[in-house]
């Protein structure tokens, strides 16, 4: 039962099987009652070989040795170690990193659950077996993705992140710069489930269950589902400029756009296969998904913001966005992914971070924390982070374009219109109030009214280069018109909002020391800078305002 061939725009190499037995289902199997039982196979048979090995008939003396050893076949043989995770109970049996093929399933199953047949299999509640599908990822390899995360994937909701760039106007400064949100999601939700697999693994005192994987998983998916076109132009530049009344308007939208994807695709039901709480009295599953995408629900002011987790599990809330220090998933994939598509090298490896995080008790809340060698690992990341906006995203060419973009997209105004729902007509700035309406709007979206010449003409210059020119950029305390390059975290919020532990004292986590921190952080970890642009693109004239603007910067800005 192995796929092969293209899949959501990565290669799809084959399906991992995954099967949770209860202690029913295993009841109720005649031929694999009592504790687990290796069987024997038929004499002579041929099955499959995993990875590495090689397809061989299995010989009378190679059976004893196993029968022996109590092990299964060379080409089946999987450690009880490997088959039980550590803090799982027994009769919760996953089996996992097998590729599965036809040739071996039905005796995959003889062998480990006593089933005799594909039939028997396919007769299996959805709960007690199937399969994760795998992807082919060029910044993590192949990425294991639960089936319900397959099912979001799925849909027009999700889709419509294929034709939005994750870098906006860099694209065209920046050749290779050509990934969307589509596969960054996919990245983040992976190493979302990774982060918590991992402190499941090694603390199973947190009680962390495949649900509250799952949910993590889910919202590392939809974290970006509220992402408009052109990513950064849309949301900072055309909404705040048209909407002033959507402080936060991408996580809102967000939240807003994964309600209606799970009710326009009806998969509410489906959710609730995989043992998730969505609907009825106990919502607690869908909230604390709609927390991780947007943040708390509960506005008032307690002391439990959250509603979805208890206290004991804040931590789970620090994978996906991290609102305290800004470490988290999010963040390692978009760093790796960008630095690998606008060909910058960086020495910092989210695998360690991984490896060595750790829950800890601070303050009476659970915390993840980092070891302490971690340090240079970190400083890696902020200093990447920088890189990446200093070289890419606050390029000047990159920021003229996209301010090009934004002015096309006001001069567009009311002329783009998109049906919504009950067949209701909206607004580029409108759509984001009508989520059928928004599902439609991407970079790709057409119009071909006359009234729309102008902002025709605007991208067209983009096209054949006849961009803006940047008269030049200076530093003001109080600039009213301004860029921020924002590194994500200040100097205090390291010192306060980031906890180390040592290897041999993981209860008792500690901060940073200012000094320490001055090392750790960029020079000036948030800069603000007046960019001068000018809109006519005649040499001459823009050589004498270029000479113009040079004397006025040197009279009111001698200091600079």
């Amino acid at each position: 039962m192995s796929t092969q061939g293209t899949f959501h725009g990565l290669a799809a190499v084959g399906t991992v099987c995954h099967s949770r037995a209860s202690p029913e289902a295993r009841s109720q199997s005649p031929a694999n009652s009592g504790p687990l039982k290796f069987k024997q196979p038929p004499e002579n048979c041929t099955m499959s070989a995993l990875p590495g090995q090689t397809n061989r008939p299995l010989s009378r003396p190679l059976a004893r040795r196993h029968r022996r050893r109590g092990q299964p076949p060379d080409s089946l043989r999987l450690s009880r170690r490997r088959c039980l995770p550590h803090g799982r109970p027994p009769d919760q049996l996953m089996i996992t990193h097998l590729k599965t093929t036809k040739s071996i399933l039905g005796m995959l199953n003889f062998y480990y659950f006593g089933y005799r047949s594909v039939y028997e299999i396919t007769q299996l509640h959805m709960s007690y077996l199937f399969f994760f599908q795998v992807f082919y990822d060029p910044i993590h390899g192949l990425l294991e993705l639960h089936p319900l995360l397959v099912k979001i994937i799925d849909t027009p909701q999700f889709q419509r992140l294929r034709n939005i760039k994750q870098l906006g106007g860099a694209y065209f400064v920046f050749p290779g710069a050509s990934h969307n949100r589509f596969e960054h999601s996919l990245g983040v939700a992976y190493l979302a489930g990774q982060f918590a697999e991992a402190l499941s693994t090694k603390q199973p005192e947190l009680n962390i269950t495949p649900e509250d994987i799952l949910c993590v998983q889910i919202a590392g998916l939809c974290q970006d589902l509220g992402q408009g076109p052109f990513s950064i132009v849309f949301e900072e530049m055309f909404i705040r400029e048209k909407r002033a009344d959507l402080p936060d308007g991408k996580k809102k939208i967000s939240v807003q756009m994964f309600d209606y994807l799970l009710t326009a695709n009806n998969l509410h039901s489906s959710m609730k296969e995989y043992g998730l709480n969505v609907d009825g009295q106990n919502k607690s599953d869908l909230v604390f998904i709609k927390e991780m995408i947007g943040g708390p629900l509960n506005t008032t002011e307690t002391q439990e913001q959250f509603m979805g987790r208890t206290q004991d599990k804040y931590f789970l809330y620090e994978i996906v966005e991290n609102e305290k220090n800004g470490i988290d998933v999010d963040k390692f994939d978009y760093i790796a992914r960008d630095g690998y598509y606008l060909g910058i090298q960086s020495s910092f490896d989210h695998r360690r971070c991984l490896m060595f995080a750790r829950v800890c008790r601070v303050d009476g809340i659970n915390h993840i924390c980092f070891r302490d060698k971690e340090v240079s690992n970190l400083y890696s990341m902020f200093q990447t982070r920088s890189l990446l906006h200093r070289t890419a995203y606050q390029h000047k060419t990159t920021r003229i374009i996209e301010v090009m973009i934004k002015d096309a997209l006001l001069k567009a105004g009311e002329c783009i219109q998109i049906e919504g729902s009950k067949g209701k007509i909206c607004s580029l700035s409108t759509a984001i109030d009508d989520m059928e309406a928004y599902t439609k709007l991407t970079e790709a979206i057409n119009s071909f009214s006359k009234e729309m010449g102008e902002a025709q003409r605007l991208l067209l210059k983009i096209v054949s280069r006849e961009i803006y020119k940047c008269l030049g950029k200076m530093q003001s305390e109080k600039p009213t018109m301004h860029f921020t390059m924002d590194y994500g975290i200040t100097e205090k919020e390291l010192i306060e909002n980031v906890f180390f532990y040592k290897k041999n004292q993981h209860d008792k986590p500690f901060n940073l020391r200012e000094d320490e921190v001055s090392m750790l952080l960029p020079k000036c970890s948030s800069e603000q800078f007046i960019r001068v642009y000018y809109k006519n693109i005649d040499e001459e004239i823009v050589e004498t305002a270029q000479e113009h603007f040079d004397q006025w910067l040197s009279g009111n800005f001698s200091d600079i």
